[in-house]
């Protein structure tokens, strides 16, 4: 099942013109029910509360360890990662920019503008759905998902596996929209090398700082999530 990259328009009057492009990832469709998006979502809330939702700056690292888990959690699960980066935030509109009000993502409280967003993705048949809690109380469509943090502005949307990614940029912070290839960043040998790599990660993006006994949590919390006999689903 090929998912295509979409491109958000909207207009003054908040209508959202959905256009798709060219090269997502292929991302396979489950089987389940997609009454399965709320036991991900419910899960996700309920466990992975120490991934701090609220937070304005680590939404790549927050989806990927909620996409680990899913997979370990809920093998039988195909999932990805969809990212949503602001038409400002694109290579391709740099010239655009120099001359005109840049444009935002709606983020937030805490955080009201964001350049991109990225969370993970469920495929159902025909229904794509994000599971979020930092921006959605439930399981939302994508449509849904990006249209409620898209408000004027075009923005850019990509369905991506759930692989450590690294998103290709310009040299200038911005997204290289032109670029099909993303660099594979990290490759685990084992689980147990990711959850260290995702607790060291964890670590220094809430405390700026190694702190061995923040790591010990992040990782003791990641290890007790993806051992089916500790936690009820």
């Amino acid at each position: 099942m090929r998912i295509l990259i979409i491109i958000i328009l909207c207009s003054g009057a908040l209508f959202c013109q959905v256009t798709p492009g060219g090269f997502s990832d292929t991302i396979g469709s489950n089987t389940a029910g997609i009454s399965l998006a709320d036991s991900l979502f419910s899960f996700a809330s309920k466990n992975l509360t120490f991934l701090d939702y609220n937070d304005c700056n680590n939404c790549p690292l927050r989806a990927h360890v909620m996409a680990f888990v899913f997979s370990k959690v809920f093998p039988e699960v195909t999932r990805g990662k969809v990212w949503l980066i602001a038409d400002s935030k694109l290579a391709s509109r740099r010239d655009y920019y120099k001359t005109h009000s840049r444009s935002f993502l709606n983020g937030i409280e805490s955080c009201p503008q964001w350049g991109f967003h990225v969370a993970p993705v469920v495929i159902f048949g025909y229904d794509t759905v994000v599971i979020d809690p930092s921006t959605q109380s439930s399981p939302a469509s994508m449509t849904k998902w990006a249209n409620d943090i898209t408000a004027n502005t075009a923005s850019f949307l990509i369905i991506k596996k759930d692989i450590y990614y690294s998103y290709p940029e310009d040299g200038n912070d911005n997204f290289d929209d032109k670029q099909k290839t993303w660099e594979i960043k990290f490759v685990f040998i084992s689980p147990e090398s990711e959850i260290n790599f995702l607790a060291e990660r964890l670590t220094k993006a809430y405390n700026k700082i190694f702190d061995p006994v923040k790591f010990n949590f992040f990782k003791n919390s990641i290890t007790a999530l993806i051992n089916l006999n500790k936690i009820e689903k």
